[in-house]
């Protein structure tokens, strides 16, 4: 279940929601992190964590077809890379002179420095 507003079509997710409740504090982000990548079932639908793709690992599926296909020339994965590349041109960050990507989730550092 997704709960959209209407007026900018933005997903409301957990970590909007968690702005407002004792675990907006920097140990209680990592805390929840931690417990979301811990859990033996996946509860990330019912926590309101919508679905993306993460641009870097993207990347690496494609070097990886990029590799296959260099030693076996297959069509097969000629047809992923052509797929994958499209992929990842959709996720490129707006706004920016050059092709860039980023994370498709808020992303707490355990470390002041990051």
């Amino acid at each position: 279940m997704r709960i959209l507003l209407d007026t900018t079509r933005m997903t409301l997710s957990t970590a909007q929601l968690l702005n407002y409740s004792p675990l907006a504090k920097k140990y209680g982000r990592i805390a929840w992190t931690q417990f979301m990548r811990r859990l033996p079932v996946n509860l990330r639908q019912f926590f309101l964590v919508p679905e993306g793709h993460n641009p870097k690992g993207i990347g690496l599926f494609l070097g990886g077809y990029a590799r296959l296909y260099k030693l076996d020339q297959e069509q097969r994965y000629l047809e992923k890379i052509q797929h994958l590349l499209k992929l990842v041109s959709a996720l490129r960050s707006k706004g920016y002179s050059g092709n860039c990507w980023g994370y498709n989730f808020d992303w707490q550092s355990m470390f002041p420095c990051c």
